[in-house]
């Protein structure tokens, strides 16, 4: 007895360019499906890296290292004051959130913009270039810190700063191919740190 569906499917005999391939009814499966330009970005993987390193690899850390160590004093949570962090991963949140929304449907993970996007440059991005790049940075120094130490805190504040910034650079050699006036707004606002006046 033939399996069910048998008599509506055929295979074409060979490689295609986008390789095998199986017809069924009008469905055109291929072997090379494409993802999604984002998910190509290793800039987008880093950042991904980076979050599950400081909220899983911190709190993992901290349990297995030996209490007498010199490591303990800076992975172990020991103070109340630690919950301070809850602070910046506020204001990283809202600053999130701000960007996020300015930005709309021109919203991508990528250094490369959206192939029919526009320059930004309303709402909290009159402040700063990349503000959710910004409240990242805010977001994974207060979680560093609620997890562990102040002192890790910075380090993670630090480490991430240095990551997003040579992210942001990236993109911006993008966002300037491609948007003439983008030039003009990189000199009139900040990168990452708004200025203060």
């Amino acid at each position: 007895m033939p399996a069910p569906g048998a008599g509506r499917q055929r295979q074409a005999p060979g490689l295609v360019p986008g390789g095998w391939t199986t017809v069924e009814g009008r469905v055109r499966l291929t072997s090379s499906m494409s993802l999604p330009r984002w998910s190509r970005d290793p800039w987008v993987w880093g950042q991904l890296i980076l979050f599950v390193l400081i909220g899983i690899g911190l709190p993992y850390a901290a349990r297995h290292v030996p209490p007498d160590s010199r490591l303990a004093g800076l992975l172990q949570p020991r103070s109340a004051w630690r919950y301070l962090g809850l602070a910046p991963m506020t204001a990283g949140l809202a600053l999130m959130a701000a960007g996020v929304r300015a930005m709309g449907r021109n919203l991508t993970p990528a250094t490369m913009p959206r192939r029919h996007g526009e320059l930004v440059t309303h709402g909290i991005y009159r402040r700063v270039r990349h503000p959710i790049y910004l409240g990242a940075i805010l977001v994974l120094w207060g979680l560093a810190w609620v997890l562990s130490t102040w002192i890790m805190g910075l380090v993670v504040a630090g480490a991430s700063l240095a990551y997003f910034d040579r992210k942001a650079a990236v993109e911006e050699r993008n966002l300037a191919a491609r948007f003439a006036e983008f030039p003009a707004y990189r000199d009139r606002v900040p990168r990452l740190l708004p200025r203060l006046r």
